[in-house]
């Protein structure tokens, strides 16, 4: 089982039997990047107290490949 912070690499198919994880990392990555701009509540505050709520924003993020996000 993982604890703590953990980031993982997904690449996501056109197909959902295509999804691959990539990496699973035992650090917060890139994705912390994405998923904060989504958060519409502290997201910082519930990594660090795994019961603060969270509230996400409709929508999808996208990295190109220089990592931009858009």
């Amino acid at each position: 089982s993982l604890h703590g912070f953990v980031g993982v690499d997904l690449m996501m198919g056109d197909d959902p039997d295509c999804d691959t994880v990539i990496e699973i990392n035992p650090r917060v990555t890139m994705s912390y990047v994405g998923l904060s701009l989504m958060c519409q509540t502290n997201l910082a505050r519930a990594l660090i107290h795994p019961g603060a709520p969270l509230a996400w924003s409709p929508g999808t993020v996208q990295f190109d490949a220089s990592g931009h996000v858009r």
